[in-house]
């Protein structure tokens, strides 16, 4: 049992005893089976002390974009404890359009007395596809169809005839709505955020709390500089935000050009930017602060899952294509903290 930075217990179960998400990484660190990939041949190691692997059964599986294939079996040798055994990779397509895993899993033959028959004792994913190029939404417009641009004081209204199309732009504080024929799709947002609920490590001995507090992290806010607009070729319409965001009195800051790209049923949104003046050693997170309408409530992504994974916590997660509740999506840690949506590597998401 190890303790944090604070002399907080870490353990792998709040509580009320149920799991927490450390239990998943402790499992994965501890797998008696382990697996790898050397060309056309799939090599197992037995990291048991004394049993061989004639008790455990194998099967695999493409994890896919797309989806998954059937899980066919696989033969697993005896294998001696210590030792190693090897099989020939199945017979796969010779190219894949798109990120694709062998995901291997190890399971009990027969039911024993700490867990029934078909309880999973290890796993293992191997990339034989790689991702492709993250893109940025496509926006597009139509030339039979001029956009409409209407100011007001403090706001613009981007519309286009005949369509149940609305953005909503306030010129003062940068807020962005966006509604079609369905209802709202963004009630608010996007702004330029650099902070985060602190978590113990942050606040313990060797964390960045007290230097957050010291530069006043949490006060800083965004200031509109200007607005700039215009209508494309294609008439999709290009508005571009230069914003400061600061904390109160002090004078370091984060200048940054926002620029987002509106069209049918998509926006498109690029930031660059920079700092200036003596900045604190690290910013607790850095990006885009928005929010959604409570009508949605469901996440599905393809990525790491279906349990939050972090950068130093990840190995208990595997790929696939996951679907959640937004409840779902956060843990209760008993010292409320940062916590529960973060899934990495993560290539798509979508909301319904």
């Amino acid at each position: 049992m190890a303790k944090t930075y604070t002399g907080q217990e870490c353990i792998a179960i709040f509580s009320d005893h149920s799991p927490s998400p450390g239990l998943q990484e402790y499992k994965k660190a501890i797998e008696p089976v382990s697996v790898r990939l050397e060309k056309d041949t799939i090599i197992f190691k037995n990291h048991y002390d004394f049993a061989n692997l004639s008790h455990l059964v194998a099967s695999w599986h493409l994890v896919g974009e797309t989806g998954d294939t059937t899980p066919t079996p696989l033969e697993l040798l005896i294998t001696l404890p210590g030792e190693e055994s090897a099989v020939d990779l199945p017979s796969l397509p010779n190219e894949f359009r798109r990120e694709t895993w062998l995901s291997i899993h190890i399971f009990l033959k027969n039911e024993t007395v700490w867990a029934p028959q078909g309880h999973e004792v290890a796993w293992s994913q191997m990339l034989l596809s790689k991702p492709r190029a993250s893109q940025l939404a496509l926006v597009i417009g139509n030339r039979d169809l001029v956009p409409s641009l209407q100011e007001f004081p403090g706001k613009l209204v981007v519309s286009w005839p005949n369509l149940d199309q609305l953005f909503d732009i306030d010129l003062v504080s940068g807020n962005l709505t966006w509604a079609n024929e369905k209802g709202t799709v963004l009630s608010k947002g996007p702004e330029l955020s650099l902070y985060r609920a602190l978590t113990q490590n942050d606040l313990g001995f060797g964390g960045d709390g007290k230097e957050w507090s010291k530069f006043r992290v949490a006060e800083a806010s965004t200031h509109i500089q200007r607005f700039t607009w215009s209508v494309n070729e294609d008439h999709t319409v290009t508005v571009k935000a230069a914003v400061r965001v600061a904390p109160p009195v002090l004078e370091w800051a984060c200048d940054a050009d926002i620029t987002y790209t509106l069209g049918f049923g998509a926006i498109s949104i690029h930031v660059k930017g920079g700092f200036s003046g003596t900045v604190p050693k690290h910013i607790p997170r850095l990006g885009l602060t928005m929010s959604l309408p409570k009508v949605y409530n469901k996440a599905t992504w393809f990525g790491r899952g279906p349990g939050e994974s972090y950068r130093d916590k990840k190995e208990g997660a595997r790929f696939g294509r996951w679907s959640a509740s937004i409840e779902d999506l956060q843990t209760k840690y008993e010292w409320p903290q940062e916590n529960g949506h973060k899934r990495m590597a993560t290539r798509e998401w979508e909301q319904e």
